[in-house]
């Protein structure tokens, strides 16, 4: 078993916890003011919320693995392997670029360049050699692990680097997801509204 590690930030699940406190007062309001009588247009419009708390919030992360990087972001999968990482940066936000000069934005870890001035700082993640990990680090620390991933896992040294390629695929179960709690968005206020 290889290692992977899923990385995502404390505001992502801060973002989707406050999103889901306000589908839930939604629904304790619309059951106060009118009882159960339009509760389901409410409920309809609760569940979109929900779910774009799931879809923009909740799915996308970073996974660093012994081959590369996997980027999880909101409606594309980017895979760079460590062979054809050009450079990563951290001024704003997690940026990777690929051997082919594009870069590429980690959405789970935007920011400011404030971390910047704190090169060789910020917390460690460990790197083990097999096991699934899921962690909220900073995004000093998911940089750390992809030099000290890639400096463990050299290319040269992994006999399947060859045949890995830089991929950049759509997220159709993101892309679904979304178009569903727009439409239930749409549709609760539409609802509610005739």
């Amino acid at each position: 078993m290889e290692p992977n590690y899923y990385l995502r930030t404390t505001s992502q699940y801060v973002t989707a916890g406050i999103l889901g406190a306000i589908a839930a007062i939604l629904l304790v309001v619309q059951v106060i003011q009118t009882g159960l009588r339009d509760l389901f247009f409410t409920a309809v419009f609760a569940i979109g919320v929900l779910v774009i708390a799931l879809v923009f919030y909740l799915m996308p992360n970073l996974e660093v693995n012994r081959d590369g990087i996997v980027i999880h972001n909101t409606f594309t999968r980017v895979f760079i392997p460590y062979g054809q990482l050009a450079a990563t940066e951290t001024r704003w936000g997690l940026r990777l670029t690929a051997a082919n000069g594009k870069t590429y934005a980690v959405r789970s870890f935007s920011g400011s360049g404030s971390s910047r001035q704190y090169k060789a700082t910020g917390e460690q993640i460990p790197v083990v050699h097999s096991g699934s990990m899921r962690m909220t680090v900073s995004t000093r620390a998911a940089y750390n692990l992809i030099d000290d991933m890639l400096a463990e896992f050299p290319p040269r040294r992994n006999p399947r680097a060859r045949e890995l390629r830089f991929t950049r695929q759509w997220s159709w179960e993101s892309i679904s997801l979304a178009a569903v709690a727009f439409a239930c968005l749409i549709l609760g206020v539409t609802l509610a509204v005739q």
